[in-house]
């Protein structure tokens, strides 16, 4: 499993989609490309990041 990951959306204009789409991801000429962060692993407490992995394992294994 990889390392949990956290996106920031809060350099954001307002009223725009919290969303990682592609722009954000690969247009480097858009400026919602520059907009958002992030941290990698994502600063969690134990407890919230084993609830995390344990949700993705369970999707995992239902979805194939």
């Amino acid at each position: 499993m990889l390392a949990i990951g956290e996106i920031a959306y809060d350099q954001l204009q307002p009223g725009r989609p919290q969303i990682l789409g592609y722009d954000a991801k690969w247009d480097s000429r858009r400026v919602v490309h520059a907009s958002h962060g992030g941290s990698l692993p994502a600063v969690l407490d134990k407890k919230t990041a084993e609830r995390i992995r344990r949700l993705v394992l369970d999707v995992a294994k239902m979805v194939g």
